[in-house]
């Protein structure tokens, strides 16, 4: 977590303000710790929007809309590389926001 959090402060992200109430937000940076089977996120039930977290597994943070749904396939930081993959947020970014204008 203090790795994420260094990171975070390291790079401007400025699509993202945190929120004291989760209701207040439109996005959501959330940490799991997920694990696949057969390809597939296991989940507790299958009506769960997000994946069981595991502690042999290494940290990611997802980034969910406000119905905690992955905002896109390719939001999710992992932490195998995690200055890699905020780099790669920061681009996807400002690609979101120049389709935008």
């Amino acid at each position: 977590m203090q790795q994420l959090q260094a990171v975070l402060q390291e790079k401007e992200l400025s699509a993202f303000t945190p929120a004291a109430d989760q209701k207040a937000c439109e996005m959501l940076l959330y940490v799991l710790r997920p694990k696949k089977e057969r390809g597939e996120y296991i989940r507790k039930n299958i009506s769960d929007t997000l994946p069981r977290s595991f502690p042999d597994q290494p940290p990611e943070v997802w980034i969910l809309t406000d119905t905690e749904k992955l905002l896109n396939e390719t939001l999710r930081i992992s932490f195998k590389d995690p200055q890699r993959d905020i780099d790669a947020e920061t681009e996807s970014e400002k690609r979101l926001h120049e389709s935008e204008i």
